[in-house]
């Protein structure tokens, strides 16, 4: 009789240092994509978060072999963030080929399309680049940032009547923005 309640309170005990154990797992974002890795090692989506967590962190090298792996099992995010990463270590012929696989697995995505429109526009394509901000906005009317680049597109292109109706849809985003707004104030009605 007297065993049960002690058996009770330690099993207390060990369910309580496991469940504050398993929380530190959640605080971590690392730590949580690796215990989710350890329960599901072939998930290309939780190799691409924890590779882009890696990422975050300086680990490039780790987190390549990460979202390669995931890239090549089928997860377009994977690609364009490495495209991402290429990008912006200046390795504009390597983010340009991730790139091109993450168009391959999906060519309307949202996220590909202003990335595509971005290198365009260092290429000095103006009016393909232009097309990809219309269409990343289009996929995503609320993507304020494929506004304000649409906006920048079209202003270039001396198409200014259009550069403002961008400019207002990205204002009504972003409407604290007072470099926009100013710039706004220059151009037509």
């Amino acid at each position: 009789p007297r065993a049960a309640p002690a058996a009770l309170a330690a099993l207390i005990l060990v369910c309580g240092a496991r469940a504050v154990s398993q929380t530190a797992t959640w605080t971590d974002e690392e730590r949580f994509y690796r215990a989710a890795l350890a329960c599901n090692p072939r998930s290309p989506a939780t190799r691409a978060a924890l590779g882009l967590t890696l990422a975050r962190a300086g680990r490039d090298a780790e987190a390549e072999l990460l979202l390669r792996s995931a890239g090549d099992d089928g997860n377009w995010t994977a690609w364009y963030n490495l495209a991402r990463l290429a990008h912006e270590r200046g390795d504009a012929k390597g983010a340009r080929a991730r790139l091109a696989s993450a168009r391959a697995q999906r060519p309307d995505a949202p996220d590909v399309l202003h990335l595509a429109g971005l290198f365009a526009e260092e290429d000095g394509r103006e009016d393909e680049a232009a097309g990809l901000y219309a269409r990343a906005a289009a996929a995503r009317p609320f993507d304020a940032t494929a506004r304000w680049n649409l906006a920048r597109a079209h202003a270039r292109r001396g198409r200014l009547a259009q550069a403002a109706a961008e400019l207002d849809a990205y204002l009504r985003l972003a409407p604290g923005d007072e470099e926009a707004r100013r710039w706004r104030e220059r151009l037509p009605r």
